[in-house]
């Protein structure tokens, strides 16, 4: 399954192989539908978007096993991951998309 999550620079930053997860707050939220990501949440509709401009400048794409027991379906357009439930969803792969760099990292499958 793949799933979207908007995030900002730091935040993209962080973003690793072994840390594919850099967010710090308690749940992240992803959306199956990338045009919600980038319609809805970088354009400025979302959680104090339109307040903060640096807040979502960077589109990351998780390729993840599908796990409907982890992941939980918020609306018809987000998913949350607790994040003390992170180890338990296996991310297969990570494309970073920050501007007009695109990096592909591929995570290691057990």
């Amino acid at each position: 399954m793949k799933l979207y999550r908007a995030m900002s620079e730091q935040e993209f930053n962080s973003v690793e192989n072994d840390r594919p997860f850099a967010c710090k707050g308690k749940f992240k939220w992803f959306s199956p539908n990338k045009e919600f990501v980038l319609n809805r949440v970088r354009g400025g509709n979302f959680n104090n978007s339109n307040f903060c401009h640096n807040r979502y400048t960077h589109l990351v794409e998780y390729l993840v096993e599908d796990n409907l027991k982890v992941l939980q379906t918020v609306s018809t357009h987000e998913m949350m991951l607790a994040r003390k439930d992170e180890p338990l969803l296996k991310v297969l792969s990570v494309l970073k998309i920050g501007g007009l760099k695109w990096t592909l990292y591929l995570m290691k499958t057990n």
